[in-house]
């Protein structure tokens, strides 16, 4: 990009100003306070809008609003490495903006819009935003130095740009919405609110809603027993003495108490009852611990969990081949995209690994089914539940049987309770609360079932995060790394040119620390040395950033505002030199307010483009002289 002209109908103190730049160098030259800094500020402005001042600071609005009225606003054309020119208007006081291509077309609605920046053509066009813009192409007095952490996020975003092509292509920020999607999604040990924490939490308390229903439940099966035998031993109290006769139905245990007092009826049931207990002995198979509830249970759960891998095989799989394919789509489409490529892979193949866990484990369970229903002579679950039920039932025949035979041979030797009416209403009563009170378990079960679906959901994904984010570190490390040799290799350079004698010095990617190797072998950062030196590392680590921003893509201009006004002459010749290789592919504007500066900068590039600024003592600024016919 190279800027043509400014047209500065207010800003401050500058009004009806019109400035020509061409490409190379182009020095703007005047006394401090005379309108150098306004310049700067309605490059930036036109460009990205003007920024909101911090609490105690004014905005740029109030701080540039024309001291002299009129309108409020400006110009700017540029052209694009393509030969495209557009230009750029706006009116401060409205906050309305328009874009024009070259043939003057209004093209503001082919750009993104920003709430607070309207159309981000410059973010389009540069392919930077205003923070990197700023820190990287626009070199401020005193400003050559990064801020504590300036350097790391300026290493950073150029890591991105160079291996992705955008700086928004961001390891960090895709770390960043992995960790809340973890956070919001899942959560962790530490946090009480979050899904797999409530979803804990509530299987935590409807297991012990549970038990405690389990337990009631127990209770009533004890009582009922104890109902039952109240209940005989009325019976035989109260018809002990008719003959016995054949029993049938469900009153055979009342029907039993009704013979206590008759010796030949008690042995003729005694009798029969052992016949029936012999038969069903016999019809009783070997092995009926198999259809005991835990194996029952255990069978359920397994056939549960195989369906559940079944569908989550079924899932991962497509997963997996989304990732991959969308990978190797990314590499075709773009090889500046094979580094998320290559993370897309990487990810698909730790979901491919987790599936085949997942397989094993499907594998297992389906040869523990097969094993229990082999045992239990059965095919399949259901058949497994009908034979079980079927034990179940000949199980408590036997044990009504068994309960009969005994209660045959304890008829005489019973005795009478007078409590025992009371009792029976007290057992009653006990049974009849705690029947309803246990109605609810079938519901609370469900309700268990599908929180522990929920809570495997949860983990899964948990799971798929982290090793997502694990991948992305990994990725990340290796992007950071594999800016150094570029950096290195150009900023050596650059303060070999600058300095006349360091040329051995790196740029640590982890902290942004520079590191200067001295002739003695001695390791030494910026402050051990003295600030003239300093300045022209950190001058030359700039414009280091600004050469590799422009890699393989938009040519940025560099904006230079008196960076050189600590420089001696030995030094100023030395910078002289180097902004002249560099502004035959930048276009270069340089601020100064040194007549020696402009003087040595002129007779090393004679095309250099002068613009002389002067003041109208407290009026107004204009251009009264310039190499540009204004």
């Amino acid at each position: 990009m190279k800027f043509q002209r400014l047209m500065i109908s207010g800003y401050g103190g500058l009004k009806d100003v019109k400035l020509e730049l061409k490409d190379g160098l182009n020095i703007i030259y005047g006394p401090n306070e005379s309108g150098k800094s306004t310049i700067q500020a309605f490059i930036k402005a036109m460009l990205f809008s003007q920024r909101r001042g911090k609490s105690s600071l004014p905005s740029d609005k109030e701080r540039f609003r024309p001291w002299y009225g009129g309108t409020y606003g400006g110009a700017l054309d540029y052209e694009l490495d393509d030969s495209r020119g557009f230009r750029v208007w706006r009116d401060f006081n409205t906050g309305e903006v328009k874009v024009f291509d070259s043939a003057l077309n209004d093209v503001t609605d082919a750009f993104s819009h920003s709430r607070g920046m309207g159309p981000l053509f410059a973010e389009e066009h540069l392919g930077v935003d205003f923070d990197l813009f700023t820190r990287t192409c626009f070199v401020q007095q005193l400003g050559v130095r990064p801020g504590v952490d300036g350097g790391k996020a300026l290493i950073e975003k150029l890591a991105n740009i160079l291996e992705t092509g955008s700086e928004r292509s961001s390891y960090a920020r895709a770390k960043e919405i992995l960790e809340k999607t973890l956070l919001d999604e899942v959560g962790t040990e530490r946090t009480t609110e979050k899904p797999l924490n409530k979803v804990q939490e509530s299987i935590k308390r409807l297991e012990s809603e549970k038990s405690n229903l389990e337990n009631r439940l127990r209770r009533v099966m004890e009582l009922e027993i104890s109902l039952k035998e109240c209940r005989e031993r009325e019976c035989k109290l109260g018809k002990g003495k008719e003959f016995a006769f054949p029993l049938t139905g469900e009153n055979q245990v009342e029907d039993i108490a009704a013979q206590a007092f008759n010796p030949q009826g008690l042995k003729y049931q005694l009798e029969q009852k052992m016949r029936e207990l012999e038969e069903i002995d016999s019809a009783i198979p070997a092995g009926t611990a198999i259809f005991d509830d835990e194996v029952a249970e255990s069978l359920t759960s397994i056939g549960k969990r195989i369906s559940t891998l079944v569908r989550f095989r079924s899932i991962l799989t497509s997963g997996c081949a989304a990732v991959v394919f969308a990978g190797a789509a990314m590499t075709v489409v773009s090889p500046k995209l094979w580094i998320a490529g290559l993370v897309s892979f990487l990810v698909g193949l730790l979901v491919f690994l987790y599936g085949r866990k997942k397989n094993a484990e499907l594998t297992r369970l389906q040869e523990e089914l097969s094993d229990i229903l082999d045992t239990a002579g059965v095919h399949s679950i259901s058949k497994y539940i009908e034979k079980k039920k079927e034990m179940s039932f000949i199980a408590e025949k036997r044990s009504l049987i068994t309960e009969s035979i005994s209660l045959i041979r304890s008829q005489l030797d019973m005795e009478s309770d007078r409590d025992l009416q009371v009792k029976i209403n007290g057992l009653e009563t006990e049974i009849r609360i705690l029947t309803e009170q246990t109605s609810k378990l079938v519901t609370v079960e469900e309700e268990l079932l599908l929180l522990q679906s929920r809570k495997n959901e949860i983990e899964e994904l948990g799971y798929c995060i982290r090793k997502a984010l694990e991948s992305l570190e990994e990725a990340g490390r290796e992007i950071k790394e594999g800016i150094e040799p570029h950096l290195s290799a150009r900023f050596c350079e650059a303060c070999k040119r600058l300095t006349g004698r360091y040329k051995h010095v790196r740029v640590n990617p982890e902290d942004s620390e520079i590191r200067i190797s001295l002739q003695d072998g001695k390791v030494v950062t910026p402050p051990f040395l003295s600030d003239g030196t300093t300045d022209q590392i950190y001058l030359a680590l700039r414009l280091t950033m600004a050469g590799l921003l422009s890699a393989n893509r938009e040519i940025i201009p560099l904006m230079l505002d008196e960076v050189l006004s600590q420089y001696d002459d030995e030094r100023l010749e030395m910078a002289a030199e180097y902004i002249k290789e560099m502004s035959a592919c930048h276009q270069v504007i340089l601020f100064t307010c040194r007549e020696h500066e402009l003087y040595v900068m002129s007779q090393e590039i004679p095309r250099a483009n002068i613009i002389r600024l002067s003041r109208l003592l407290a009026k107004e600024y204009k251009v009264p002289e310039s190499n540009n016919k204004d």
